[in-house]
């Protein structure tokens, strides 16, 4: 902490060991693996046994991949939060020149690391940092910690210099395989190859509250109050009061705009550049539609019969319709629902980037609370959310863009023809060539 000035403190981040060079760091970026525990730096693994043992203790950080709270465990955060719109404007007056400060230190400390593993929805919303990033700390690349299944979804940024990728789901059912130590000890050189001005923890999580430790530079994340898993917080070297009862995509911008020392205003841009579909069996000749019906909750599914009386609509207004799947469950539901109806498709299995370009080129999008249903509205395609068990206030489309709708909410089904008019008004006022 450095000396007060004018009343206020400026906080200074902990000193940082140099990277050790290792030629064989190169073949990292090949990789895909998941994290090491905290406080195992690299003196610990001079030799072959003691690099079993601290590769031992790796195992004990790795954390369940889950989404529920692991219950309310105490961090060392401040219990005082105080409303959201003064608590920022104190981090901003706290952290005022912080980053500047630390750019001058040289060109090693010029970027800040986000630790946003998964899952899909909330890496869209997390994305919306980026621009806010670029816009008042310009000098700052911004690098990301993502599951590999994500990896292309991050790709999606142009705004992303270097992507980390980790595989918790995979490696938590491979421990007992020497291959899996291999891509830890690779993960960890490949984390810490680089000094960061800030590491921005958004998981919320310990898992990623684990990730942030070992990377190089000062950890931020919410508060003990504010956090989804108060634990979390004892790996965290600064604490920010972020308001929980308001939407992911404002809690992210508002985390980072307090650890880097600006404000975060006006609506959020993500500036995502899908690929162009190649024209084929997937993309229709005529003017098309997504339907988004699967999602990894049963209670936010909607009905099939309602999914059948949209999808006749809209057949009718002779629009091709196609149904995405990621499982043998959501191909059975999709080829159920498409049955009998010619301009109904479920296209083969698609990539998320292959994904990714075919909402960009539909005229609409409709689907539950999922993951690209999200990233249709980021993507600016005209999209309907549908809620059924979830609180689009905290996780709805239209936050993201002006041509986005939220219908429904907890315990209220949105019905056929409400949708209708509302995918109606929203491709009228944003009509397609």
């Amino acid at each position: 902490m450095g000396r007060p000035r004018n009343g206020e403190v400026l906080l200074r981040p902990e000193a940082q060991p140099r990277l050790h060079d290792d030629r064989r760091a190169a073949a990292a970026g090949d990789f895909h693996g998941i994290i090491a525990a905290a406080r195992v730096d690299d003196d610990d693994l001079p030799g072959k046994g003691r690099r079993r043992e601290a590769l031992r203790e790796l195992a004990c950080s790795i954390a369940r991949d889950h989404t529920e709270t692991q219950g309310k465990l105490p961090g060392h955060a401040r219990d005082d939060r105080g409303a959201v719109g003064a608590a920022q404007d104190d981090d901003v007056r706290i952290l005022r020149g912080f980053a500047e400060p630390l750019a001058v230190r040289g060109a090693r400390l010029s970027a800040v690391l986000v630790v946003r593993p998964s899952s899909l929805g909330d890496i869209v919303h997390a994305l919306a940092l980026v621009a806010d990033v670029r816009e008042h700390r310009p000098a700052l690349a911004v690098d990301w910690v993502a599951e590999e299944a994500f990896v292309p979804l991050v790709a999606l940024h142009p705004g992303v210099r270097r992507i980390v990728p980790v595989a918790l789901r995979r490696w938590r059912r491979r421990l007992h395989v020497a291959s899996t130590w291999r891509e830890i000890a690779a993960f960890r050189r490949d984390i810490r190859r680089s000094d960061y001005v800030a590491i921005l923890d958004l998981q919320e999580q310990f898992k990623g509250a684990v990730i942030a430790r070992i990377a190089r530079g000062p950890r931020h994340g919410p508060d003990r109050a504010s956090i989804r898993e108060p634990i979390a917080t004892l790996l965290h070297d600064a604490h920010h009061a972020i308001d929980p009862d308001q939407h992911f995509i404002d809690r992210c911008r508002q985390l980072a705009a307090s650890a880097l020392g600006y404000r975060a205003e006006g609506p959020p841009r993500f500036g995502l550049v899908a690929p162009v579909p190649a024209p084929g069996k997937v993309m229709p000749e005529r003017p098309y539609l997504i339907f988004v019906h699967a999602t990894s909750r049963a209670d936010k599914l909607w009905p099939e019969a309602s999914w059948r009386e949209l999808i006749a609509r809209f057949a009718r207004a002779d629009f091709a319709i196609l149904l995405p799947w990621g499982s043998d469950e959501e191909r059975v539901r999709s080829e159920r629902l498409a049955a009998g109806e010619p301009a109904a498709r479920v296209p083969p299995r698609q990539t998320l980037g292959e994904l990714a370009g075919l909402i960009s080129g539909a005229e609409l999008v409709v689907g539950v609370d999922t993951g690209l249903v999200h990233l249709a509205a980021a993507l600016g395609t005209p999209t309907v959310s549908l809620f059924v068990a979830t609180d689009a206030r905290l996780a709805g489309v239209e936050r993201a863009s002006r041509l986005a709708r939220d219908l429904g909410g907890v315990g209220r089904v949105p019905v056929p023809d409400a949708v209708t008019a509302a995918a109606s008004a929203l491709m009228r006022r944003a009509p397609r060539c």
